[in-house]
């Protein structure tokens, strides 16, 4: 059986005071943190989310230039 530790529960005001490297969001009064994307990351994230919310179902992707690198 698990032991259960009465935390208070969390509020707006600790996302807001996480700091800029972090993202938050408060699951079952639970605050849980992930690190923000930065860089290809980021870049990646993008280019996943134009893919998914094409409309016309085609996968299309510009081209693009990070760290002298060609990206198609």
């Amino acid at each position: 059986m698990e032991q259960q530790i009465n935390e208070p529960a969390a509020t707006y005001q600790d996302i807001l005071d996480l700091p800029q490297t972090q993202v938050g969001e408060i699951i079952n009064g639970r605050l849980v943190t992930h690190p923000r994307l930065t860089g290809k990351s980021l870049f990646a994230k993008e280019q996943l989310v134009g893919v998914l919310t094409n409309h016309a179902g085609h996968i299309a992707f510009a081209q693009t230039r990070i760290d002298g690198e060609q990206h198609t």
